[in-house]
């Protein structure tokens, strides 16, 4: 009887290991957490370089204009400072076909963009087609306009894109 009692307790313990082992979850080994290849920097375009295009001091007698004017292509940029000697000052461009316009004194002159009344100002203008371009410093007694009264002396450098 002893050995059908161990026999029985035998065949019992491997029935209930045999359940347990079936009860329990799988095991599932997680993989080790890998780490991404750090991403490749976005080449970033590179900066405009500038190189000069004009420098100097300019007088702007009472009741007149100074212009300066380039052939810029599409896309093409200028950049300015002007520095007055404390009397405000008028700025506007225009293109070939406006500025015509403006120094035959006819109304219709379209302003591209336009600066009033400063005396100290930073600025880049970007040609959205070819033609050519005109810087024109006013100093004209105009409606909705700056006037200073007298003759102003104006420091000016224009920089062009490379």
């Amino acid at each position: 009887m002893n050995k059908e009692y161990f026999l029985v307790r035998f065949v019992l313990i491997m029935v209930a290991a045999l359940v347990l082992a079936g009860c329990t979850a799988p095991q599932t080994t997680i993989p080790p957490v890998t780490t991404l290849p750090s991403p490749t920097p976005v080449a970033q375009p590179p900066a405009p370089s500038w190189h000069m295009i004009k420098n100097g001091t300019i007088t702007i007698a009472q009741d007149t204009y100074h212009y300066f004017g380039w052939d810029l292509q599409n896309g093409q940029s200028v950049k300015f400072e002007v520095v007055t000697d404390g009397a405000p000052l008028d700025l506007a461009i225009l293109d070939s076909k406006n500025f015509n316009n403006f120094q035959q004194n006819n109304e219709s002159s379209e302003v591209l963009k336009r600066y009033i009344g400063f005396t100290v100002l930073q600025g880049v203008f970007t040609a959205s087609y070819s033609d050519a371009f005109f810087f024109v410093f006013d100093n004209f007694n105009d409606p909705g306009g700056s006037y200073a009264g007298r003759d102003i002396t104006v420091n000016v450098t224009f920089y062009s894109e490379y």
